[in-house]
């Protein structure tokens, strides 16, 4: 028996950016769900600095990956999550220690182009 995938979606656009951008985001990922079997459990669209993990939504996903209710974060890039490469790096060790893949689609996107 397969194991059912469970995706959430975080998208995020810096205050003062484009909603258009946010749109984007999340049909592009709902997009790649969809073609790879995934059911998507939650989608969060944010407006922030995106410096910091702190932020309400932030902590709503952090919490989803505690309790195991997701088994996959899809982002269109992995600065979505942060500015800061550290900070990106830490919530991707945490995704690891809670058995949880953090999926950039930024290069799938990208060979769609061509």
């Amino acid at each position: 028996m397969q194991k059912q995938i469970k995706a959430w979606i975080y998208c995020r656009v810096r205050e003062g950016g484009s909603r258009i951008l946010l749109d984007y985001q999340a049909a592009a990922l709902e997009d790649y769900a969809l073609k790879n079997n995934m059911n998507i459990v939650g989608v969060i669209k944010e407006i922030s600095e995106g410096k910091w993990l702190d932020s309400f939504k932030m902590n709503f996903l952090i919490n989803a990956i505690r309790k195991k209710e997701i088994n996959i974060v899809l982002v269109y890039c992995p600065s979505r999550i942060s500015i800061y490469r550290d900070i990106v790096d830490e919530f991707e060790m945490f995704c690891h220690v809670h058995h949880v893949q953090l999926i950039s689609i930024k290069e799938y996107m990208i060979s769609q182009l061509t």
